[in-house]
């Protein structure tokens, strides 16, 4: 029964480290490189773009239907 328990913990702590490994792989192809972003994100897009206006009518929209004296909303 000792033998086959320690198989067992062989055999998960081999599924561990072999998923360790992989995820080490993952980030090492990465490592000492510069982020590159697409050039098209570095672009000005109006969609982006956050007045405070647009920002007080969405607050109004989501904050529409609760009771403004329960739950106080700037």
């Amino acid at each position: 029964m000792s033998n086959l328990r320690e198989e067992r913990f062989q055999g998960q702590h081999k599924a561990n480290n072999a998923f360790v490994k992989a995820e080490q792989a993952k980030i090492k192809a990465n490592g000492g490189k510069d982020p590159k972003m697409q050039d098209k994100f570095m672009e000005f897009n109006a969609n982006m773009m956050n007045n405070g206006m647009h920002a007080q009518e969405l607050a109004r929209t989501l904050t529409k239907g609760i009771d403004h004296e329960a739950f106080p909303v700037k």
